[in-house]
């Protein structure tokens, strides 16, 4: 695993095993936020008590460090469950209500990335 220190503070954890593959896939860390405890730092979660300001910044700097557009994201909202929502770009921006999981073969034309999925996990 690679630890990721991104110029806005935002910090990141990659995969060496996806290294050979045409995927990115980040784990964010709490480092590079704006929300106040008890979320501390970088919170995704509107639904959770943080301000709504507060987390789309958050997700706004996700977004710059990793070269995508925060509008673009796709979220799940979670239900602790087995459902996986297949998306597209018609999703860009969407959140999938009931799926705990996001897959998609909507790349983006080279050097473009593809379509970015965000699924939060507590406490990682």
């Amino acid at each position: 695993m690679n630890r990721i220190h991104h110029a806005n503070g935002v910090i990141t954890l990659t995969f060496d095993s996806l290294a050979d593959f045409p995927v990115a896939a980040h784990i964010a860390t709490r480092h590079g936020g704006v929300s106040p405890d008890p979320w501390r730092s970088l919170n995704f979660g509107i639904l959770r008590g943080d301000d709504r300001d507060r987390v789309l910044e958050n997700r706004r700097r996700l977004a710059t460090a990793l070269g995508v557009h925060a509008a673009d994201f796709v979220h799940c909202r979670q239900v602790h469950g087995t459902g996986i929502a297949k998306v597209d770009w018609e999703n860009a921006g969407a959140v999938m209500d009931g799926s705990d999981g996001l897959i998609t073969d909507a790349v983006g034309p080279a050097p473009q990335p593809g379509l970015c999925r965000l699924c939060a996990a507590a406490d990682l």
